[in-house]
């Protein structure tokens, strides 16, 4: 169930976004930071690890390492001790990420949901969602759901907006609930905060997201 609803909660916000990025910028070509590359097929429920049957290297992608917090980049965190990246191709994050949690892949038209790092409750820790545009898959969003991991600057899940905002300074934007959101260079960052406290933790890929609602 806490599965499903951050899932709900993931998607509205992801199109609220869009409509709000739309009625202020008119959306254009992709940008050069959307660097999906191409899957054998979409996953599907029984799917497995998003794949890719590219052989080459890509000198742009983030190299995988066993790394700190404090190691990492603003658009990265550190999972399993690799390093995870929002800008990353999927085929680095697959490499990073590892397998996902067995029946916890869904997939809705050209976009999938993947889930990592299953929790004591049943949660996941780490959760992915691609936007696969042909043939080429690419990640959307990458959401953390506990304290077992943070961000490069420390934050995570349970710590309090005091604390975000003396780790990152002022938001971009700080809406009505409390939520705080960070414009990076080709990202977004947003804390979902709920009872004084921060309950998610979201990676966005404005690139992505630009493609996505282009083509929907």
């Amino acid at each position: 169930m806490k599965k499903r609803i951050a899932m709900t909660l993931s998607i509205a916000y992801v199109m609220v976004m869009l409509v709000m990025g739309c009625a202020e910028k008119e959306i254009g070509s992709i940008d050069e930071s959307y660097k999906g590359t191409s899957s054998v097929e979409p996953a599907s429920e029984e799917a497995e690890t998003p794949t890719d049957p590219s052989s080459s290297d890509d000198d742009s992608s983030k190299e995988i390492s066993v790394m700190s917090a404090s190691d990492l980049s603003d658009d990265a965190f550190s999972f399993n001790g690799k390093e995870v990246s929002i800008l990353s191709d999927i085929k680095t994050l697959n490499d990073a990420l590892g397998e996902p949690i067995p029946g916890y892949i869904f997939k809705d038209k050209d976009l999938t949901y993947y889930s990592f790092g299953k929790a004591d409750d049943d949660s996941a820790t780490v959760d992915m969602t691609t936007y696969t545009n042909g043939e080429t898959e690419a990640p959307l969003e990458i959401i953390l759901h506990n304290d077992s991991v943070q961000t490069s600057k420390g934050i995570k899940v349970g710590d309090t907006p005091d604390a975000v905002t003396s780790a990152y300074g002022e938001p971009s934007k700080k809406d009505e609930a409390g939520n705080l959101t960070y414009d990076f260079d080709g990202f977004q960052l947003f804390f979902q905060i709920y009872e004084g406290k921060v309950v998610h933790i979201y990676y966005y890929n404005i690139a992505v997201q630009k493609d996505f609602y282009k083509n929907n």
